[in-house]
């Protein structure tokens, strides 16, 4: 994929958004794939991994807690 150089950045420029925007957008596909999103609030957490942690919360009636509750990956959007 070609990237502008503006555009560039790397795993630490990410940390750094994350951290000043927490605003996000959660995409999960479902079993059929078809996407599921839903705007929450996330906190990027260094826990010693090698990528850290995303921690949130979403509300137990919004059914998108099922699909990554079970390991489906998501994908994180911040701005």
């Amino acid at each position: 994929m070609y990237i502008p150089k503006h555009f560039e950045g790397g795993e630490e420029h990410g940390r750094e958004i994350m951290k000043a925007h927490s605003w996000a957008l959660l995409s999960t596909a479902d079993e059929q794939g078809a996407p599921i999103c839903t705007h929450l609030v996330l906190q990027w957490e260094d826990d010693g991994t090698a990528h850290g942690s995303l921690i949130g919360h979403m509300a137990r009636a919004n059914d998108h807690w099922k699909l990554f509750a079970r390991g489906t990956p998501s994908l994180a959007l911040f701005w």
